[in-house]
């Protein structure tokens, strides 16, 4: 049994640590064969006398796929907590079973006002209009991908003394034994169980009424062809028959989970309800194929073990049940292994082969046992230590044993499949535990000729541990008559015996009775026979073909993304490429050219099957950084300013360096972290805790990390905030800014490239993304991105000298790089200089060197943090005074980011002052936890040039906006 955590709990966060109290909470599941519906309704109360920006998070089981998202808010003003109330769905009503969205939002209408329903539309353009939305105080939300099965919700507003009620809608997969179908729904808030006291003593009503009631829940589940007599239900509750289905209710549960086995009759499909332009079909099944033994098995295997935060408590557990059972149960095969861990570093249990022996496998279990699980998921960090150790040149099994879903370095899936050796092949294991990211896992074993098994109990890993030793059958075509675009979840090349398919597809008016795969072998030929005895007529059957044909071409990155894009926003599937948003107003969508497409044309005409072939044919670009980058400034010079912030007007200039400089100059690798102590030995009680928990505390985090002497020790503990935050920009900037604070900067660069990515109308991360370029000596690649800061047209940066402060910061660069000697752009970096001397000139500025320079940034949008120098004369250089009379001088103040410079090139006898002073911090929230990244250069630009980084933090306590001196942030203080 797999532990359900924190899947399917919700939570409404209004600051960066209150919340909106859960009031109540609906659950309805509608299963239909292998597949099945979860609608949420949730409830949130806003007992504050003002409004809110909210972040709703929630944490979906394995590989849901969220269908629909709308917000409301009821119509009466609840003056009291306790006058709240909501009148839940019936679901004795037969039209509420309808869980199409439109249904959704009509049967919901009469309890809300301001009701909004989320569009899917391209996830750059979501966030651009979202961000900008909220700039205008009208009411949007987002709904992002934050890594796998996590999704982040903003919403807004959250109006005073008003019910809030957020509904989400999502498909999944259920569990799939060799009998069975099993739904297992996590519950998430639900209570916890009523602990048993000694003692009949009643408790004190003293201040009761500032408790917090616990939050109701309902939970419906409707099951298609099922009979009660059959179902294992727990927890028990009375099933009602209702023709071929089975209606289930539940009240205030104290179980955790809702778990119904529901007994296979014989080989299901999906089939689309009629009266649509197109039908598609679904199944599930596993393959049953002949084993056939492989010859020239290969003796040596890697096991590359998952001992991020993620892994634990229990994929840890099923991480090690799965490597002792593969060596045990392979003896004869297996003659040696080694395993790597890894989370943001990698590093070896031994160097070398290690004999498969009892004795070796239970020495490294003991010391597996012993290690802390923390920090973000490198996948990366390990293939490249595998493929650059002296492991390389045997041919080898890598027995891959983690969820993929990473957080940190390279996630590009061909550039991670290009780490791995050509001759070796790799074996991923899903555990059915919420997080894994299957396409991660799917691509590697697909492109390695090896397979993905599934594991959902122990004797399923005894099961598969033996799957890899049989020849896999390679797919030479699907069919069925009458029906066309056969599309594999995880597109596999090739078959093993006892693997897991679901498959998806498009058919005619009448849909045939059996499916054939034809299938080969070098010398043995064989049709897998798929026999449909039970057909369900279902509106989850498009959906499955859609989320399938949207993930391969979403795989296909900007080959693809075109395609993927029209796909997903046709069959609403947010993910790699969309997002889920909604605006006040369709005006509101048409200012940010979001417009309704009607996508059923081209997915009429364009079969996925049909496209792939023409797609691929470009393979070979995927995972070519220097693509990549060219993709980036396409986007760039591509985007209507109207609507996404920014417009990059290349130059030919521009254009000729980028295409003249080698694809080694686009390659970046992850630095390696020297860490030194890896295990839980030593570690204070209120971390270990703390690293168990749903949200890891961040206080203490950072205590933790501060206090660690290594500081690659202190960069794998902070970077267990990414792990569980992957997809919060404020959070991505803090850990960035404090491994910069630690001199670590060339770590920073794979967090600030995913910051563009997620925000690619943000120019501070150009700026961040080149000084990590530069530390890491790619000044190539540097110059390329300082390139885009400066070219760019930036809305909203554009009155605030962003400009002027990259170029200053891209001066400092060329000239050191005028001095190297051998630098093979020498004419380029001499040219440019002059060009950015005038550029700095024309804004009243001064290029030349600098005795003093202090500079900021931050990560929080939406916010003012200003900073202040006084002087020896005790004058005040600030954005009120930004020209002293000795000849110091600031640039425009900023909301939100920054950055804001304050340089002096002649610096008077005496001492300086810097204070930051945090304004104000984002209006819509409760409390904002501000980060400030400073930087203190000394004889700024010259040989001598000392350079001092600092990180504080800012929050409500620090808030000045009468701007008084005492409570502005002291930073230090620089004497000349």
């Amino acid at each position: 049994k797999r532990s359900s955590g924190d899947v399917n709990r919700v939570r409404l966060e209004i600051g960066d640590k209150e919340t909106l109290p859960l009031h109540s909470r609906q659950i309805a599941v509608k299963v239909e064969g292998f597949r099945a519906r979860v609608v949420m309704d949730c409830y949130f109360y806003n007992h504050h006398n003002r409004r809110f920006e909210g972040t709703f998070k929630l944490k979906l089981p394995n590989g849901a796929s969220p269908s629909f998202f709308a917000f409301g808010e009821t119509k009466k003003v609840f003056e009291k907590a306790r006058d709240a109330k909501v009148t839940t769905i019936d679901y004795a009503q037969n039209k509420q079973w309808n869980f199409h969205g439109d249904s959704l939002l009509v049967n919901r209408t009469g309890e809300w006002s301001a009701v909004k329903r989320a569009r899917v539309v391209p996830k750059q353009k979501a966030a651009y209009a979202y961000t900008q939305t909220v700039y205008n105080q009208v009411d949007p939300a987002l709904m992002e991908w934050s890594g796998a099965d996590m999704f982040n919700c903003r919403v807004y507003p959250l109006t005073a003394k008003k019910m809030h009620h957020i509904v989400i809608a999502y498909d999944i997969d259920l569990l799939e034994t060799d009998e069975n179908y099993v739904l297992q729904l996590a519950l998430g808030n639900a209570p916890p169980k009523k602990a048993k006291t000694a003692t009949k003593k009643k408790p004190s009503t003293k201040n009761q009424s500032n408790l917090v009631k616990t939050p109701s829940l309902k939970v419906n589940l409707a099951i298609a062809q099922a009979n009660t007599q059959t179902l294992n239900i727990l927890p028990a509750v009375q099933p009602q028959q209702l023709g071929n289905n089975v209606h289930l209710h539940w009240v205030n549960p104290e179980e955790r989970e809702v778990k119904v086995t529901i007994p296979k009759q014989s080989q299901l499909v999906l089939k689309s309800v009629g009266g649509q332009a197109i039908n598609y079909f679904a199944t599930s099944f596993k393959a049953n194929l002949p084993k056939i033994p492989r010859k020239n098995m290969k003796k040596n295997v890697v096991f590359l073990l998952d001992v991020s935060l993620s892994s634990q408590p229990d994929k840890f557990n099923v991480w090690l049940t799965t490597l002792r059972t593969l060596l045990h149960e392979n003896r004869d095969v297996i003659k040696r292994f080694s395993v790597i861990f890894f989370n943001v570093e990698a590093f070896w249990w031994r160097k070398g082969w290690t004999k498969n022996s009892p004795g070796n496998i239970a020495s490294f279990m003991k010391f597996a046992n012993k290690l802390s699980l923390e920090g973000a998921t490198d996948l990366g960090r390990a293939l490249d230590e595998v493929y650059n150790s002296k492991l390389k040149s045997k041919a080898k099994y890598l027995f891959l044993l983690s969820d993929g879903d990473l957080s940190w370095g390279e996630n590009g899936l061909y550039q991670l499949s290009k780490k791995i050796a050509s001759q070796d092949e790799l074996y991923a294991f899903s555990t059915g535990l919420s997080g894994t990211d299957a396409r991660i896992l799917d691509h590697l074993a697909r492109s390695t000729q090896g397979a993905v098994f599934s594991i959902l109990n122990e004797s399923e890993v005894y099961e598969v541990s033996q799957n890899f030793r049989f020849q896999p059958w390679r797919i030479n075509q699907v069919t069925m008559p009458g029906s066309s675009d056969f599309l594999l979840a995880g597109r596999p090349q090739y078959l093993y015996p006892g693997q897991k398919i679901v498959l998806a597809g498009r058919y005619a008016q009448n849909m045939a009775n059996t499916l054939f795969i034809d299938l080969t072998q070098p010398a043995h030929v064989h049709t897998l026979k798929v026999n449909f005895s039970q057909r369900v007529a279902s509106a989850l059957a498009p959906r499955v073909y859609g989320q399938i044909a949207t993930t391969q071409l979403e795989d296909l990155g900007s080959l693809g993304e075109k395609d993927a894009i029209k796909y997903a926003t046709h069959f609403e599937v947010p993910g790699q490429t969309c997002s889920f948003v909604m605006l006040e107003s369709d005006r509101d969508y048409k200012r940010y050219n979001i417009q309704p497409e009607d996508n059923l044309k081209f997915v009429q005409q364009n079969l996925v099957n049909k496209l792939l072939p023409g797609l691929l044919k470009n393979l070979a670009s995927l995972g070519n950084p220097k693509v990549d980058f060219i993709n980036l400034v396409k986007k760039l010079s591509g985007l209507d300013k109207s609507h996404s912030g920014s417009e990059l007007k290349l130059s030919k200039t521009l254009d000729s360096l980028i295409k003249s400089l080698p694809v080694d100059d686009f390659i970046v690798h992850s630095p390696r972290l020297n860490g030194r102590r890896r295990t839980k030995s030593g570690m204070l009680d209120e971390l270990l805790a703390t690293l168990q928990d749903d949200s890891p505390d961040y206080k203490i985090i950072n205590r933790a990390a501060d206090r660690r002497r290594n500081k690659g020790d202190a960069m794998r503990l902070l970077s267990s905030l990414v792990e569980k935050n992957a997809g919060d920009p404020n959070q991505l900037r803090d850990v960035g800014f404090s491994a910069m604070k630690w001199g670590l900067t060339a770590h920073t660069y794979f967090i600030f490239k995913k910051l563009i990515d997620l925000r690619p109308y943000q120019p501070p991360s150009y700026q961040l993304i080149a000084q990590a370029l530069v530390q890491m000596g790619k000044y190539e690649l540097a110059m390329l991105y300082y390139e885009l800061a400066v070219e760019t047209e930036w809305d909203d940066w554009e009155s605030h000298d962003f400009k002027t402060i990259v170029a200053m910061d891209y001066l400092r660069l060329l000239r050191k790089l005028k001095q190297k000697r051998g630098f093979k752009l020498h004419k380029y970096v001499a040219q440019r200089l002059l060009e950015l001397e005038e550029l700095i000139h024309d804004e009243d500025y001064s290029f030349k060197t600098k005795d003093l320079m202090v500079y900021i940034t931050w990560n929080t949008d939406q916010t003012y943090v200003d900073l202040y120098v006084k002087e020896p004369s005790k004058e005040v250089c600030s954005y009120k005074n930004d020209e002293t009379n000795n000849g110091g001088m600031m640039t425009e103040d900023v909301e939100g980011l920054g950055p804001v410079l304050y340089y002096a090139d002649k610096t008077q006898k005496g001492k300086y002052e810097i204070r930051v002073n945090y304004y104000n911090q984002q209006q819509e929230r409760a409390s904002t936890k501000t980060r400030v990244y400073i930087v203190v250069y000394r004889n700024w630009g010259r040989r001598n040039e000392k350079v001092t980084h600092k990180v504080i933090t800012l929050d409500s306590k620090n808030a000045n906006t009468v701007e008084a001196e005492d409570k502005m942030v002291r930073i230090g203080k620089i004497r000349f």
